[in-house]
């Protein structure tokens, strides 16, 4: 039998520590606290819109109030102010600091992402073509010029010029990662900085796509390799 919090987590579209972001319907977006979820009841009621749950003047701990939001990008913008908050009030140690830390970068490079296919989505498709043809020169018919029909004769070989290479063509060619300048903060793991510029092209080039799940993943593809050529099952 499909529980309420089975339907619930089925709609899940984004983990942010003690912040969950959950799509209800069309333009319905909430932000769940990760204790709720242990409860059916409020599953129930998150999955119904219950008006009393969602309640402007009501806040899981009283100090943020937790309303649906039309978008994903203002649901994420709450989701990152709440957890500034948090981690300006927590008192723990550097450790629990820097959880939040990740936790804001992850909700912040979500936030970047939903933002562009908001902004893809809100330029029409024709609009689209014609701005992947607006490169392409018109032909031009003056006075004097070789009607469209003839074929215009290219310059004699002698006369082109080739540009000599220059240092920012060859530096503009190197892949994002063969030159870094960011350097990482803010991270339990500190990667260098080359393996660190890789991790943000990809959060930036492929959906769907975040630091914590490239580690996660990363680190599971890399333990069966090793566990395939490690491990020897004991003889009975």
């Amino acid at each position: 039998m499909r529980t309420y919090l089975n339907t619930l987590l089925h709609r899940k579209r984004g983990e942010y520590g003690p912040l969950w972001l959950f799509e209800l319907d069309d333009e319905v977006w909430a932000i769940v606290w990760n204790g709720w979820l242990e409860d059916e009841d409020i599953c129930y009621a998150i999955l119904s819109e219950d008006a009393q749950l969602f309640n402007r003047q009501w806040g899981r701990d009283g100090r943020r109030p937790n309303p649906t939001y039309r978008t994903r990008c203002t649901a994420l913008e709450e989701i990152i102010r709440s957890l500034r908050t948090m981690k300006a009030d927590s008192k723990s140690d550097d450790a629990e600091q820097r959880k939040y830390a990740l936790y804001i970068s992850v909700a912040e490079h979500d936030l970047h992402q939903a933002l562009i296919d908001q902004e893809a989505d809100e330029v029409p498709a024709g609009e689209l073509k014609v701005q992947m043809r607006a490169y392409i020169p018109a032909p031009l018919e003056c006075a004097g010029t070789a009607p469209a029909s003839e074929p215009v004769q290219a310059p004699a070989e002698s006369a082109k010029v080739v540009p000599a290479p220059s240092v920012h063509a060859a530096a503009a060619t190197r892949k994002p990662w063969e030159n870094p300048t960011d350097t990482p903060k803010g991270l339990n793991f500190q990667p260098p900085a080359d393996l660190h510029a890789k991790m943000n092209w990809i959060c930036d080039n492929v959906p769907k796509m975040s630091r914590l799940r490239i580690l996660r993943e990363g680190a599971e593809l890399l333990c069966d390799q090793l566990i395939a050529k490690h491990y020897r099952e004991e003889k009975q």
